[in-house]
């Protein structure tokens, strides 16, 4: 899952940071686990070549999510994507709604013990950010966005070919 941004920081500035977060799933126990987090400030040619260089590390058997900005912008970045990264599963997903309440479904796995982080060196700024964020302006959430949307990618993404299953209590 990534979540783009393309400035690069310079003095006095604290600009966003493009986030791509791995993350694998064990279906039979339901336990999520954030494998790599990769995490960087660039211009978009900088961006382009990041994300291309770690889809290839990663493999054409890893999904890419992007986080769909809205309006018409979105769209063009999102086919701009597919094209760069041809031959790779790639789609948009847009987001809505407030950051808190799209977070709060992977607070609650975290918490009770079904999201797993391997080793890192990327570990410490992750849990800072993670720590850090309530949802104000002014903060980074780039991680917590991304962390968001992948939790939401692998628990309900339909995948070509597969049926939801919906359990009715």
């Amino acid at each position: 899952r990534w979540d783009i941004a393309a400035t690069e920081e310079r003095p006095g500035t604290d600009p966003d940071w493009t986030v791509g977060l791995q993350m694998d799933f064990d279906s039979e126990a339901a336990i999520e686990y954030i494998t790599d987090v990769v995490r960087f400030r660039g211009t978009p040619n900088t961006v382009d070549q990041r994300i291309l260089t770690t889809a290839h590390r990663d493999g054409p058997d890893v999904l890419i999510r992007i986080e769909q900005e809205p309006g018409s912008s979105g769209k063009i970045a999102i086919e701009h994507f597919r094209k760069l990264l041809h031959g790779f599963n790639v789609e948009g997903v847009p987001s809505s709604g407030d950051k808190v309440v799209r977070a709060l479904p992977v607070v609650s796995a975290a918490e009770h013990g079904n999201v797993k982080l391997k080793r890192g060196p990327w570990n410490e700024e992750f849990l800072r950010e993670l720590e850090m964020f309530t949802g104000d302006k002014g903060g980074h959430d780039d991680q917590v966005d991304t962390l968001s949307g992948a939790h939401r990618d692998v628990n309900f993404m339909k995948l070509p070919g597969k049926a939801f299953i919906v359990n009715v209590v």
